[in-house]
């Protein structure tokens, strides 16, 4: 509600709260679980369906494409974060939107893609 923008910090780079959707379970319903889990933010509103991104990662010598599917949250008032350290997440911190060009500088290539579609973002 002020017009920020929440991020994490995990292995070395700003990124945005994301994970896995459980069997069963609905792709926002995932979306909105892994914000509260990562962050410790709560009671959070859908505002909007953003788009997806797409990247290949290596894991046990296998090659996979990860979908991400990108959401629009906000949330009311002044919330206690609480990083999930078992994601190797060391910290957690609002932007003001004039200040996002700092942490953007230091992020992947989807989170610029997908800052894109509200910031100009290099």
């Amino acid at each position: 509600d002020k017009g920020e923008l929440l991020l994490i910090h995990r292995r070395g780079y700003w990124d945005m709260a994301k994970g896995k959707v459980e069997k069963g379970e609905k792709i926002i319903a995932a979306a909105k679980r892994e914000v509260e889990e990562e962050t410790g933010v709560n009671n959070l509103q859908l505002k909007k369906f953003i788009g997806d991104t797409y990247h290949v990662y290596d894991e046990f010598g296998k090659h996979y494409l990860k979908i991400s599917h990108w959401f629009y949250f906000t949330c009311n008032g002044k919330q206690e974060t609480r990083p999930q350290t078992e994601e190797d997440i060391t910290e957690i911190k609002w932007f003001k939107t004039k200040d996002i060009k700092k942490p953007v500088s230091n992020t992947y290539g989807t989170i610029k893609d997908i800052l894109s579609v509200f910031f100009d973002t290099p």
